[in-house]
């Protein structure tokens, strides 16, 4: 199955497909909108979870997000994160603050048999998340929202991306724009 915009890589059964020389992770795409119980368990959209099959560790790396004005969590899995450290390592050196903070704010949470994680409770309390968690796709993570801030924010971001549309040379080339 085709990604939606021109030139980005087929989707691959493992998530992972070569290109040349590169290694291109699959994207975490789409919102999804999942029941919190009263003990924080909630279940990871299946897609996402495919989309982490081949990552050495059942479950995400779930932190603080680190962008300026997201109060969301987080998500990746251990060889993102991994790839992650090792950018800030080569561009900063061994002892880097940079790399304790990141790995002091990660923390690593397993699927149950039913594809659910249980959310720490500090990372709950920051995202405000009460009864219902948000996921949205970032391609290579997915944030979890409180589903009120999660929409705002995504409605934000599309404005911006139609906005900017032109200018970041997107287009979807099919039957339906035309390549408009």
């Amino acid at each position: 199955m085709a990604v939606g915009f021109q030139g980005v890589a087929q989707r691959h059964r493992s998530g992972i497909r070569e290109l040349g020389e590169r290694r291109v992770t699959a994207a975490f795409m789409g919102v999804f909108t999942n029941k919190v119980d009263r003990k924080g368990r909630v279940s990871v959209p299946a897609a996402f979870r495919t989309a982490l099959a081949d990552d050495n560790f059942p479950g995400i790396v779930a932190m603080r997000s680190i962008r300026d004005g997201v109060d969301a969590i987080e998500a990746l899995g251990r060889q993102a994160m991994t790839r992650m450290s090792d950018s800030i390592v080569d561009m900063f050196g061994d002892g880097s603050d940079l790399a304790s903070g990141l790995f002091s704010e990660a923390v690593e949470v397993p699927f149950d048999g039913e594809g659910r994680i249980i959310l720490p409770d500090h990372l709950i309390a920051y995202a405000r998340i009460t009864d219902q968690a948000t996921f949205l796709g970032r391609g290579p993570y997915f944030q979890i929202w409180e589903p009120a801030a999660g929409a705002q924010h995504r409605e934000r971001l599309f404005q911006q991306l139609r906005a900017e549309r032109s200018r970041l040379g997107l287009s979807l080339k099919g039957p339906v724009d035309g390549g408009r």
